[in-house]
């Protein structure tokens, strides 16, 4: 197990914290929804949000009211998956790197307009196009963008602070030398995704065996499994694995089975709840076996009964077939 750390500095100007002091009713939920932006953005992306902690470090004396922050991930080395991207990655994806442009500057960009279209552009990069202007990002950025429960931290954090009489901006940087993100009062409204409060009410991460229905093979766009049953959606956020689809060292057929921790979430809104779903992590490719020859050999000996059922489903597990290729995901 081990530890790593990324320090945040957020300033919030105007001629109401000229005191350098701030109503702690606007704080703690600004507070509040900085730190679940930080951690829903990790889980985004595989981290396990219950060993990411944000705590107030200590408040400096620059701007008109500011505070420090700090970010700590436990890293534990049997949770594969968390070894792709680093809390300085999350901070790089939502933009809080000084002169690196990310998820805030995104939606400053967007400015909730509708998105018209959506290009691949190399590896990881994404073309934007809103009524015909066009950006180019990372398709991670995109990822964090269309997450409902980062864009309601995102309003909590600035859009909500800056409707206070006299609060004028938001500022934010992982290193003040190297300058700031800011917000200004009148950006706050692109800040405001109008989405419906929800809560999160339960989450688990869970091993399963899941038919490919219909992979994506569009940045952002989710797979459509089986696991015997009616289809549904997920999200697949292995890194490793897509980059493997992408370079076609992947392929697929008809009733392919993978091996995968599934990350399971309920959430409650109101009269709404819902269920969101993401492969975490793909241990097992199983490929079906190619299908038989039409040209049966009169003398091959049937299966017996034995055989019979070590081709049978067991509940929601799938017992390996004689003819069935298995392959372990390698880990980062």
């Amino acid at each position: 197990m081990n530890r790593q750390k990324q320090q945040l500095s957020i300033v919030y100007n105007g001629p109401a914290l000229s005191e350098h002091t701030m109503d702690i009713s606007d704080l703690m939920p600004a507070l509040l929804a900085v730190s679940e932006l930080i951690k829903e953005s990790g889980a985004e992306f595989g981290m396990d949000r219950r060993h990411i902690f944000v705590g107030v470090k200590a408040p400096f004396r620059t701007g008109s009211f500011g505070i420090d922050i700090e970010v700590t991930q436990t890293l534990f080395e049997s949770l594969g998956f968390v070894k792709h991207i680093t809390l300085g990655d999350i901070c790089t994806y939502l933009g809080v790197v000084g002169g690196v442009p990310g998820l805030i500057g995104f939606v400053k960009w967007l400015r909730k307009r509708d998105i018209d279209g959506v290009e691949k552009k190399g590896k990881d990069r994404v073309s934007i196009t809103a009524q015909g202007e066009s950006i180019e990002i990372d398709a991670g950025v995109l990822q964090l963008y269309r997450n409902p429960a980062i864009q309601r931290s995102l309003k909590k954090a600035i859009h909500d602070p800056l409707g206070r009489d006299g609060v004028e901006s938001f500022s934010i940087t992982t290193n003040p030398d190297a300058g700031y993100t800011t917000v200004s009062w009148d950006e706050a409204a692109w800040f405001d995704s109008g989405l419906p409060e929800e809560m999160l009410v339960g989450e688990d991460i869970l091993e399963k065996n899941l038919f490919v229905v219909s992979p994506s093979f569009q940045p952002g766009t989710k797979w459509r499994f089986s696991e015997g049953a009616a289809p549904f959606y997920a999200g697949v956020q292995d890194k490793a694995f897509l980059r493997r689809v992408g370079e076609l060292q992947e392929s697929f057929r008809a009733n392919d089975v993978l091996t995968v921790r599934l990350r399971v979430r309920r959430y409650s809104g109101g009269e709404r709840q819902y269920v969101e779903m993401d492969v975490m992590e793909v241990l097992y490719h199983e490929s079906a076996p190619p299908p038989a020859s039409v040209f049966v050999d009169a003398r091959a000996p049937t299966n017996t009964v034995e055989e019979e059922a070590m081709d049978a489903y067991q509940g929601f597990g799938i017992v390996h077939r004689p003819g069935m290729e298995r392959r372990e995901m390698g880990r980062a």
